[in-house]
């Protein structure tokens, strides 16, 4: 418990990490939806002061989601949309969904293309 703090810094109690990517974002809102036997998929708004973000930099790109509650998410964003612009901030809303339930969907994708 001696680095909980260290973990966690600032005043938010939400985090996304987005591997390989330059974006610093600061989570304002998210609606998870998870089930036994199911993949999970979050809708996760944040802002940020990078404006214009190209959606090559975050789009099919690993991401881990955590809470102050020590609960991890690990999946794949999907989508990125840009909802708003301020002086200071940007804000916008990634989809992040799991791992294996985007591998299905590249394979159905390959197989119906090249059929």
């Amino acid at each position: 418990m001696d680095n909980w703090s260290a973990l966690f810094d600032g005043q938010t109690r939400y985090f996304l990490d987005i591997n390989d990517c330059e974006v610093k974002p600061d989570v304002l809102r998210f609606y998870g939806m998870e089930a036994l036997s199911e993949p999970f998929r979050w809708d996760i708004e944040f802002t940020t002061f990078q404006a214009n973000i190209p959606p090559e930099q975050v789009l099919m790109k690993y991401a881990s989601f955590r809470m102050r509650s020590g609960k991890r998410v690990h999946g794949m964003v999907t989508r990125l949309e840009w909802l708003s612009t301020s002086k200071d901030q940007s804000h916008y809303l990634i989809i992040h969904l799991n791992k294996v339930d985007m591998e299905e969907y590249i394979y159905w994708k390959e197989v119906n293309i090249n059929a």
